[in-house]
């Protein structure tokens, strides 16, 4: 069934769909949210050269920032989930900072067939670049894998440069009332369709 992401009273459920399932979904009275894609990349060594400035390796002092900005993206606390990921794949979780102030940080997870990186959130594309890039640069030899919103052209063709590539499509769907506290043009890689 497909997880319910609202109160009883108000209640909505949120599902991925592939192409092959998407039509089945729409006749049960799904509607379609957004495209995401899997893209995947064996990071070449010396592909991504140094961090860039201001890019660091997450540090437990600064998950409280994290968690705030977090909250305000997504639209709902999820920092059980995050402080697992950061304890499972702390060499994944990276923030990126200008002049004090946080504006990017990704996180990842352990896979069975290859690790995965997201979320992803940050100001803009730029500074998604930024923390992806300085993540990657660590993981040379590594298969990494991203689930990512298809709303922004210029971060996909980003990606593609850097040598992912896309896997397959599938498409955000939801049945009730429609509600999207958060604000989905910052979340550049979302944790994955089985975390919402």
């Amino acid at each position: 069934m497909p997880r319910s992401t609202l109160s009883r009273a108000n209640r909505a459920y949120v599902w991925h769909a592939t192409a092959l399932g998407e039509p089945l979904y729409r006749r049960l009275g799904f509607g379609g949210e957004y495209e995401l894609a899997r893209a995947k990349v064996t990071v070449p060594f010396g592909r991504f050269g140094s961090v860039p400035e201001g890019v660091l390796p997450m540090k437990a002092a600064d998950l409280a920032a994290v968690f705030a900005r977090d909250r305000q993206v997504f639209g709902a606390d999820r920092s059980a989930l995050l402080t697992s990921f950061y304890r499972r794949a702390p060499d994944l979780a990276w923030t990126l900072y200008r002049r004090e102030t946080l504006i990017g940080y990704c996180f990842g997870r352990p896979g069975y067939l290859y690790r995965q990186l997201g979320p992803v959130v940050a100001d803009d594309t730029a500074a998604a670049r930024e923390v992806v890039a300085g993540c990657l640069a660590s993981q040379a030899g590594e298969t990494i894998a991203v689930d990512i919103p298809r709303l922004a052209p210029e971060w996909t063709a980003w990606l593609e440069s850097a040598g992912f590539t896309i896997e397959r499509s599938f498409v955000r769907m939801y049945r009730g009332q429609r509600q999207r506290p958060g604000f989905d043009a910052h979340q550049f890689v979302i944790a994955g369709p089985e975390f919402g």
